[in-house]
């Protein structure tokens, strides 16, 4: 149906089709939580290609917001209402008003969890994961709150990987985005170490070597979103901010009696290389030597670790 409303609106004109509004707000406070949910996923099809049409509605449709985030018998009228918010927020220049419906958007995503629905919670988290490359000041006010849920998901070893691996998506998409939000929440500090923890993942398997590393059809693993995430992470925040925080996990890793800990440990160095470049460079025989003493380790995968991380 939200195609279908597309369609006329595109070929007919919005402005005249007068009745379509109040319609959906009726259809939005049914009894049918199949009519709210369809309501809500027309809102939000209507917020991504006509959002200027929703404008001078903005609080009635909180009001309906507000209710179906915090629908109490239906996950899937929860989910759609974050859907329509997270495609209304971007069309409004002025969000400080809507600030309520922070707390009950990242509630939804508690819910789902609590309720073992991954496959809502996943899709909740994407949608808050769009949110932060079209408006991540709207996010500010309960910033903190969603990064504790995120790093919570992350560290569920219980979860799926792909929905652990949406936690550290929006951690790190954050940082990207926010550079001195990230700072003065000093997210490096719990999402450098989980990072790590996502690379300790990786596998003894012992054909390794002939392994296609662009091969698109292996599976995207814990590991390489860890791996990415310290890369992107440096990048963003920069040597001053990150540097610190790894030299209090890298000599643990390094010296640990477990292959995966030294391995993880010299890619991380290798992955924050390019981000805190500057600041490796002031002590970069240190860093050097440190290296090469893993070219004698007896693990293989260590050795490579070692000859990629000088590389």
């Amino acid at each position: 149906i939200s195609s279908l409303v597309l369609v006329i609106f595109n070929q007919e004109g919005g402005e005249e089709w007068n009745e379509l509004l109040p319609s959906l707000m009726q259809f939005s406070q049914s009894q049918s939580p199949l009519q709210r949910e369809s309501a809500l996923n027309v809102f939000a099809q209507l917020a991504t290609y006509l959002g200027k049409l929703l404008l001078p509605h903005q609080a009635s449709l909180k009001q309906i917001f507000l209710a179906c985030l915090s629908d109490p018998t239906n996950g899937s009228v929860r989910l759609a209402a974050l859907k329509a918010v997270c495609n209304f927020i971007p069309t409004v220049e002025d969000t400080a008003h809507l600030a309520d419906l922070l707390a009950p958007m990242v509630q939804v995503i508690s819910s789902a969890l609590s309720e073992g629905d991954e496959e809502k919670a996943r899709s909740g988290c994407e949608h808050v994961i769009e949110l932060i490359d079209l408006d991540v000041k709207f996010l500010r006010g309960q910033i903190a709150a969603i990064a504790d849920l995120m790093l919570q998901i992350c560290s569920t070893a219980q979860l799926d990987d792909s929905t652990r691996q949406l936690g550290m998506e929006f951690l790190v998409a954050t940082a990207e985005k926010s550079p001195g939000l990230a700072r003065k929440m000093k997210l490096v500090d719990q999402v450098f170490p989980m990072a790590l923890n996502f690379m300790l993942t990786i596998e003894d398997d012992e054909e390794w070597e002939g392994h296609d590393d662009d091969n698109e059809d292996e599976e995207y693993s814990n590991y390489d979103v860890g791996e990415e995430a310290l890369d992107r992470l440096a990048m963003a925040v920069g040597g001053k901010t990150v540097l610190p925080v790894a030299n209090t996990f890298l000599q643990q890793f390094l010296s640990n009696e477990d292959w995966r800990y030294r391995h993880a440990g010299l890619m991380a160095v290798s992955q924050i290389g390019e981000g805190c470049a500057k600041q490796i460079q002031q002590s970069l025989g240190d860093v050097i030597k440190m290296v090469l003493a893993n070219f004698q380790d007896p693990h293989p995968r260590v050795k490579w670790a070692a000859i990629n991380t000088v590389g």
